[in-house]
């Protein structure tokens, strides 16, 4: 999603969310599992992760509209 002369910054900042958000939504999801097993919460992170993507996708397309 970065333009093509800060492909290595947007690589790198990238690659520091997606690390912290994988430390973060383990530990959720591991706090979870005891509660409500091991199908419903995986249900629920695949949606959560979904639902993100979409909003990325969706904010990118915006700040790329011209005016």
């Amino acid at each position: 999603l970065a333009p093509r002369r800060r492909a290595l910054a947007g690589g790198l900042l990238g690659a520091a969310a997606a690390s912290g958000a994988a430390h973060l939504t383990f530990r959720a999801r591991r706090l979870a599992m005891r509660r409500f097993g091991q199908t419903p919460t995986g249900l629920l992170e695949d949606a959560a992760t979904l639902g993100f993507a979409l909003l990325v996708v969706a904010a990118a397309g915006q700040s790329a509209r011209p005016g």
